[in-house]
């Protein structure tokens, strides 16, 4: 399929339509002119957008080349969605598990956009049964590329530092989700029946935090993971988003991402291992919300709670094989986590008292 096709066959329409009530009827085939009428209606401040989404429709109107990119390839192993990348697109012949994908924005006028990667099947052995159904989660905020190490974007573009800070959104059909401050839950969207079927999300940078208008250049780095209703969650997985970054910056960015991905359940200043430093981080933030893997969320469901523990406790003092070996956790260090962690709750107010 064209880049043409799919911007202007499902980015536009379905931003208008997102944007109705079933007291709006659709009346329009042009998308431009069907947002602004529900615009108008519902005065909600992100249907500002839809007009520009509905005129990325129009300037793609001419056929333009491919859009290069690679697609996540989906698999089950062990009753969960697995990632793969593959050796060959378009005929491959190998997959290996893989947690980092890679993709460049089309530019169209000011709108910076993408539908790339794909998620299609593997082609052989995926284990998968027809009528598997996936949807996705955003596993963490919007990340970038920034002095050598990946941050939130929060913190680049955040006060003191001035200007707005860029947002992304993920849609299909009439759905889509923003990137915020912590886990975000997405959507179904793909449900494979036979071999070759695959579908797109589109990823629209929101430069200015709300419209998809220009931002920063540089490489995003978009946290996701699958699910599925039946078959387990995936491991969360990484998109790298190129936006006219410098030479050399997407190199740079795609090891700390695959250390990202690889950090142990527990690790939550993804140094490589499990320690005190990372029980501090989760203790911090005990029975808290809005949270990600940074404070201690290792479940991606937002908050920070005894499930979130446990899974540091079981690899305490464990270092990623990634950094090197891979020492049994301490039976002692676990007990003394349980202690610590008994303490601190008791000087914890309830979860109703506490604004984050």
């Amino acid at each position: 399929m064209r880049k043409s096709s799919i911007v202007g066959a499902v980015a536009a329409p379905a931003f208008g339509r997102r944007c109705q009530t079933g007291s709006i009827p659709s009346t329009n085939d042009d998308p431009v002119a069907e947002g602004a009428a529900s615009c108008r209606a519902m005065r909600w401040p992100l249907c500002a957008w839809v007009l520009a989404i509905g005129a990325v429709a129009l300037l793609a109107a001419a056929p333009v080349d491919a859009h290069p990119g690679s697609r996540v390839w989906l698999g089950a192993q062990g009753g969960r969605v697995v990632t793969f990348t593959s050796n060959n697109d378009v005929n491959p012949t190998q997959f290996s598990p893989a947690q980092v994908f890679t993709t460049t924005f089309d530019q169209l006028g000011t709108v910076f956009t993408t539908e790339f990667p794909g998620y299609e099947a593997r082609t052989f052995g995926s284990n998968l049964v027809p009528g598997t159904t996936f949807g996705f989660r955003l596993a963490g905020p919007l990340l970038k590329f920034d002095a050598g190490a990946i941050r939130e974007v929060s913190e680049i573009f955040g006060p003191p530092a001035p200007g707005p800070v860029p947002q992304l959104a993920v849609s299909f059909g009439a759905q889509f989700v923003v990137t915020g401050s912590s886990v975000q839950e997405g959507f179904n969207f793909f449900t494979f029946n036979q071999v070759g079927d695959h579908e797109h999300l589109s990823y629209t940078l929101l430069g200015n935090g709300v419209q998809p208008v220009n931002g920063p250049n540089g490489v995003y780095v978009l946290p996701m993971l699958l699910t599925s209703p039946s078959l387990a969650r995936s491991d969360w997985y990484f998109i790298l988003l190129e936006k006219q970054s410098a030479p050399g910056e997407l190199a740079a960015t795609r090891p700390l991402a695959e250390a990202m991905a690889r950090a142990l359940p527990g690790d939550a200043n993804f140094d490589g291992g499990v320690d005190l430093a990372d029980f501090a981080i989760l203790a911090a933030n005990f029975n808290r919300s809005g949270r990600w893997w940074r404070f201690g969320d290792f479940d991606f469901d937002g908050d920070i709670d005894v499930g979130d523990f446990s899974q540091l406790a079981a690899n305490f003092n464990r270092t990623s094989s990634r950094w090197g070996t891979v020492p049994e956790p301490a039976q002692a260090g676990a007990v003394a986590l349980v202690t610590l962690l008994a303490r601190r709750r008791r000087d914890f107010p309830p979860r109703s008292a506490m604004t984050d």
